[in-house]
């Protein structure tokens, strides 16, 4: 059975304000009769969220920074090209030959035949149209 909090949110909220003000959790937590890892806890719980001042920042928490961000943009540039590269199948155009749509296969035409060939990697069997088959 988990056992309920015995500090409200208020009391919470309030302990994270004074430690980000004093900016020296282990003493207000002293302070307050809590552990630092509670406090730590409720910081990450209710606290500011971490806004970094180039001013003021270290070199290592700007150079953290900075692989994040160009970690995101690579990211986001090999979802792009793979749209592109959805986008470019899905809208190549049906080929205007007639000859070109005979069936073949299970396939609906040649065009389709083609496509399924270069997405799927299947090759459908050629189905040799007579004219008794024809008609």
């Amino acid at each position: 059975m988990a056992r309920g909090s015995q500090f409200t949110e208020e009391f919470k909220r309030e302990a994270v304000r004074k430690a980000e003000a004093s900016q020296n959790v282990s003493r207000t937590a002293r302070e307050l009769g809590i552990s630092n890892k509670t406090l730590h806890q409720w910081m990450k719980q209710f606290g500011q969220p971490e806004v970094l001042d180039v001013n003021t920042a270290m070199m290592s928490e700007l150079s953290r920074r900075v692989r994040e961000l160009e970690r995101m943009v690579t990211q986001k540039e090999a979802t792009i090209q793979v749209l592109k590269k959805a986008i470019s199948i899905v809208s190549q155009e049906k080929p205007s030959d007639p000859a070109l749509t005979l069936p073949l296969g299970n396939c609906a035409g040649r065009w389709t035949c083609r496509r399924a060939e270069t997405t799927l990697g299947v090759r459908p069997k050629r189905v040799v149209m007579t004219s008794a088959t024809a008609t």
